[in-house]
């Protein structure tokens, strides 16, 4: 396979020049890692220090690929797999290193390469007072609780005196019929969303202008759409105009004004908002009711052309055939800019120009709600040392200070940072680039200090997270702060081959918006050439047919299509080393493709696709939780009854609920008596007298033990781990067992309904068997992933609707450097929404529309040699090709691909088709449950125990050495978990005093307690030297956990095993047990660690089996002993 010139090699020459700040748009697989890595590599043989750099990410994943890429490069331990420049510039930065004694090697995490997120931790720290987070802080992934609580905490002002906020909450509470749980429901929407319109408010307040700049907000709004307007009909103006005023003076002749009202000149109107009715009017003209450009058969006397015939004379006549045919013509010429039928389209759809006296009322009453909502949040988060990230973020910007008064951290870091580097940037928000233009703040032209960002518009997709793409395109176009930034545009494709890359190119060329457009987020598209060049198609589009008249289910088609991708999947080159996947826009487009997967025996992985609640195993534990908790939810006893460790048939369930009926008592004082309901079963009363003791028990003890211990071991008293099908469930139970005694007040639980939520948002990575080149997952999971073959189902299936929210908000990313806020209230119901609701409804769903062809970009340019689409398509009466919905992601490629489909590409669906395809539903039709007779095994015996490492007579030093390994422990969880380096100055004098206290008793005299306080320290430095610590103590790996405990059922009884360190890297899963053992007097070190080894081999062992079903990672464990310091790896 041959390869092709690099085009763009001179931008990527210009990316290296370190005395520049660029703005780099570096489409799908164009090298930015590569790239990215070898700036930093330059930057660091001019650098003073390695901090002078901060090198951001938006992801912990990303941002460790960025450091061990770096790091990579700089061990020099395979540089043939680096490019010959990266080899250059590392084997120079190696030579600085060793010049400077930064050790980089030894120290890597001098490198500053972090989120965004741990960058603003680390600044809260640094001014724990100014931030206002203190100087332990909790970050909370989900803070929709706390969300609650501050809601709660403001309805109660309700009850007390009559003040200006329960005079605006009031207000607002009657605007929603005094609903209480809707206005908690939209005003918690609202707080999540708070960086998108605080700053804003809070702004707008400060100067008093409230009403006024928010009314400016809209005037600006609507000319910069007749302005856009104006600017894309400015070629055809005077065509326009004049069949304009040929169709006005016609209509005006048949009575109709809607045209001749506007006194249309040779000129387009003025782009002022006082000339918005006549653009509507001109828009209305061009336009079909439903939006759309007018067809020349749709050109009649209704629109201002009389027929032919109408003429009273032969000149007439002539004239209205002229001026018809002119006006077909000119909309033919319209026909072929989809950008100008866009801009009439948003004419139709204007926000009003200002807002009516209800509205306002509305809106001022909300804005006072929500700044006191976001006071009781904050008091609330400060009580509890806790913070979400918006809060993190905005303390963060707090600590930096503001232009008025600018912060000694500021401008110490204005003094220490000379260079920012930002990956991914098209996904920023207005916070992070607030932060940008603080650190910025400061620099000033050609002082040696640069910024780098690079990023790709057509990759952006993460608008539900508040990103917004058109910061990246103002940033590009305007810069940051003070700081300029160059255009480079990289053009060449290093992961799919020219025919992939072509037919990508020339279906979202016709996709993508002809033009950037700032305030909408739209992109246009940027075309790449292919390095690897072939002839090979890349693209492979598949159409289910359903005609007018076959009515084929939704679920028959998805198991047509299932079959279809197995086939494909299938007639794969049978190649170990090829790399597939499945990608799918939400998780629910599986429900007919994993069972056909199962059904067939193919093995795959997904990550994040299960969610916890999903499982039988999770669904009986919240039935007995539920039950136990409150005896009078029937419906949670009758799931328990059923369950599979008490496993009652339908019929005696149905005798003792008539039983209890008939008594007019309740079904749990029925269980109570359960030998006297008649028609029971003898099965039943089997059952039955081995589970009631136990339920009863566990009812009389609630409240004696931690609500987690108690249900754990009411369940494991019933029976529940006997009934596991597989081992990996056992780690289900184990996560949902940690979920509740997080969510657990000690012993009582205060919203189940919470905790069942959490259980279906948990997703569950899954495995099937650890060496499939199969993979299933998200889209959005996927970016910056790559794979040889990719499937992309249910390309006509829709994303569910938004629910109106209390009011909608547009944070309009404008040409000028400032972002403006466009508010509009949800309208009391019943009534009809305002001019500037439905604008902001609209525009919301034309920035999603945009965003469905971003993603699906993503999808396809995943592939290296093939992608398949898979899609439903239905026929007309008169047998043509409906046009998909626009949100699917067929209806944003519809008009590039519809004249296209070739009829090998269709299957046609019929009623008779494969609906049988099995479903995780069918297959649940049966229940699994315990033998009626099934018992408790006995405990395990002394003789079966594991032999433990000391008698029960241990010595003193053995008793000091365990203490000392506990305390290095908890030292080194300190430094994932928290972050903490007891080792500092500030902080070593209290931790030594808490060393103290544990080892005090163990030692005979203050000379062996000052030995084993050094021994912790010297423990403590010699791990942090070792060349492998900050990939082992790194808490950005995935699943990193310190001190995890497991649970192990497979035995019939509970047994404990606590893993010191493990996380995912790279695929692996990592077990890494911490020894603080040293070797014997005239012990050689090879002769100790293989000691060690073969007495812990037994123990990693049964370690790995606790993960081995579940993890989708080949698995690996290892040794560290912290007082050599030394990693030995063991085989498993």
């Amino acid at each position: 396979m041959t390869e092709a010139a690099i085009i763009d090699a001179a931008q990527r020459e210009s990316a290296l020049d370190i005395s520049r700040s660029f703005c780099v748009q570096a489409p799908a697989g164009s090298g930015k890692t590569e790239l990215l890595t070898q700036r930093l590599l330059k930057l660091l043989l001019v650098s003073d220090r390695p901090e002078d750099i901060l090198a951001f990410t938006f992801t912990r994943k990303a941002a460790f690929e960025m450091r061990q890429r770096l790091l990579f490069s700089l061990r020099q331990e395979n540089p043939d797999k680096l490019t010959e420049l990266t080899n250059k510039l590392a084997r120079q930065v190696l030579e600085r290193d060793t010049a400077m004694q930064w050790h980089l090697l030894e120290n890597p995490q001098r490198l500053q390469i972090s989120t965004i997120d741990s960058f603003n931790v680390a600044i809260c720290a640094q001014l724990p007072v100014v931030s206002g987070l203190g100087s332990r802080v909790e970050i909370v992934e989900d803070a929709r609780l706390l969300y609650q609580d501050a809601i709660a905490s403001l309805f109660k002002r309700l009850e007390g005196e009559d003040d200006s906020v329960t005079q605006a909450l009031a207000v607002l509470l009657q605007h929603l019929d005094n609903n209480l749980g809707r206005a908690q429901e939209l005003l918690s929407h609202l707080l999540q969303k708070r960086d998108q319109w605080l700053l804003h408010i809070l702004r707008m307040q400060h100067r008093g202008n409230m009403q006024q700049e928010l009314g400016k907000n809209l005037q600006l709004t609507v000319s910069e759409a007749l302005q856009d307007a104006a600017e894309q009909l400015e070629p055809y103006t005077s065509e326009l105009m004049a069949l304009l005023q040929f169709a006005a003076e016609n209509l005006q002749r048949d009575g109709n004004d809607s045209l001749s009202r506007f006194s249309f000149s040779a000129d387009l109107p003025a782009s002022s908002p006082e000339h918005c009715l006549a653009w509507q009017a001109i828009a209305s003209f061009l336009l079909t009711n439903e939006g759309s450009l007018r067809k020349a058969k749709g050109i009649t006397v209704k629109n201002g052309f009389p027929a032919k015939g109408s003429g009273k004379t032969s000149t007439e006549k002539q004239l209205f055939e002229e001026r018809k045919s002119q006006f077909a013509s000119l909309l033919d010429k319209l026909a072929e800019y989809p950008e100008i039928v866009a801009a009439l389209q948003a004419i139709l759809i204007m926000p009003a120009l200002d807002y009516q006296q209800d509205e306002w009322q509305i809106l001022e009453s909300l804005s006072t709600v929500l700044l006191e909502l976001v006071k009781e949040l904050n008091i609330s988060l400060q009580q509890q040392s806790q913070a979400d990230y918006i809060h993190l973020s905005a303390s963060a910007l707090d600590a930096l200070g503001h232009e008025e008064s600018i912060s000694d951290l500021a401008l110490r870091m204005d003094y220490r940072i000379k260079h920012i580097l930002v990956d991914e940037f098209q996904d920023t928000s207005q916070q992070q680039i607030e932060l940008l233009k603080r650190l910025t703040r400061g620099w000033e032209k050609d002082d040696g200090r640069t910024l780098f960002i690079v990023g790709d518009g057509m990759q952006s997709c993460y608008g539900f997270r508040n990103a917004d793409v058109g910061l990246f395109l103002r940033a590009r176009d305007k810069g940051i702060g003070p700081v300029s930034l160059e255009k480079l545009q990289l053009q060449m494709n290093f992961r799919s081959h020219s025919g992939l890359v072509q037919e990508i190119n020339h279906i979202f060329s016709a996709s993508f918006p002809a033009r950037d457009n700032i305030s909408r987020g739209a992109v246009s598209y940027s075309a790449s050439q292919a390095v690897r060049q072939a002839d090979t198609a890349g693209l492979q589009l598949t159409y289910f047919i359903q005609s007018a008249e076959d009515k084929v289910t939704r679920e028959q088609c998805a198991a047509t299509e299932a079959e279809t991708i197995l086939q494909h999947i299938k007639q794969l080159p049978a190649d170990s080393d090829c790399s597939v996947a499945i990608l799918v826009r939400s998780r629910n487009y599986l429900q007919a493709i994993i069972p056909a997967l199962r059904a067939a025996g193919v093995a795959w992985n997904a990550a994040g696709i299960d969610s916890l609640g999903s499982f039988a195993v999770i669904k009986d534990l919240l039935s007995l939780l539920q039950s136990l908790l409150n005896l009078a939810d029937i419906t949670a006893l009758f799931a328990l009854l059923r369950s599979p460790f008490v496993g009652l048939q339908l019929q005696d369930i149905h005798c003792l609920k008539m039983h209890a009926d008939a008594r007019e008592l309740s079904l749990w004082e029925i269980l109570q008596s359960y030998e006297e309901t008649p028609g029971l079963s003898s099965d039943a009363q089997q059952r039955l007298q081995r589970c009631i003791p136990v339920l009863t028990e566990a009812r009389q003890q609630r409240g004696w033990a931690p609500l987690r211990d108690w249900l754990e071991n009411t369940w494991r008293l019933l029976g529940g781990p006997a009934c596991l099908g597989k081992d990996y469930e056992l780690l289900y139970v184990e996560r949902f067992l940690a979920l509740l005694e997080k969510e657990a007040d000690g012993h009582e639980i205060t919203d189940i309904h919470h905790l069942k939520k959490l259980c279906q948002e948990t997703y569950l990575g899954s495995s099937h068997d650890k060496n499939t080149p199969l993979q299933i997952m998200t889209i959005h999971n996927a970016k910056g992933l790559e794979f040889d073959y990719v499937f992309i189902p249910g390309l006509d299936r829709t994303p569910p609707p938004d629910k109106k929210n209390l009011f909608l908000w547009q944070e309009l990313a404008s040409e000028s450097s400032e972002s403006r806020l466009i508010l509009a209230p949800l309208n009391a119901r019943g009534e009809e929404d305002n001019a500037t609701y439905q604008y902001l409804a609209n525009e919301a769903s034309q920035r999603r529309e945009l965003e469905s062809t971003r993603l699906l970009y993503i999808a396809v340019t995943r592939a290296r040699e093939k992608a398949f689409l898979y899609a439903r398509l239905t026929r007309d009466d008169k047998n043509l090709f409906k046009a998909p919905p626009r949100s699917s992601l067929l209806g944003r490629i519809w008009p590039a691909i519809s004249n296209n489909i070739q009829e090998e590409d269709c299957i046609v669906l019929s009623m008779g088709g494969n609906s049988q395809t099995p479903t995780d539903q069918s297959q649940g039709n049966f229940i699994q449950r315990l033998s009626n007779i099934w018992q408790m095994p006995e405990p395990e015996t002394p003789a079966q125990a594991e032999i433990v490492e000391y008698s029960d007579h241990e010595s003193y030093q053995h008793i000091l050495d365990r203490k000392i390994g506990e305390i290095i422990h908890h030292c080194l969880l300190l430094k994932v978990e928290k972050n903490t380096d007891v080792l500092q100055s500030d902080l070593l004098p209290k931790y030594k005093r808490l060393w103290t206290r544990v080892l005090g008793p163990c030692c005979s005299d203050q000379n062996t307690l000052d030995k084993a306080l050094a021994r912790v320290i010297d423990n403590l430095q010699a791990c942090m030297t070792h060349e492998k610590a900050a990939w082992l103590f790194d808490p950005s790996h995935t699943q990193s956990a310190c001190e995890l405990s497991l649970s192990d059922y497979r035995q019939g009884w509970r047994k404990e095993h606590v893993i010191d360190r493990t996380f995912v890297a790279d695929d692996i899963r990592w077990i890494i047990d911490y020894k603080s053992s040293a070797p014997a007097a005239g012990q050689s070190l090879e002769q100790f660690v293989s000691q060690q080894a073969q007495r812990y081999s037994p123990q990693l062992k049964r370690y790995a089996g606790l993960f081995r079903d579940l993890e989708n990672s080949e698995i690996k464990t290892a040794l560290f002993f912290t007082s050599l310091p030394y990693w030995h790896e063991i085989e498993l």
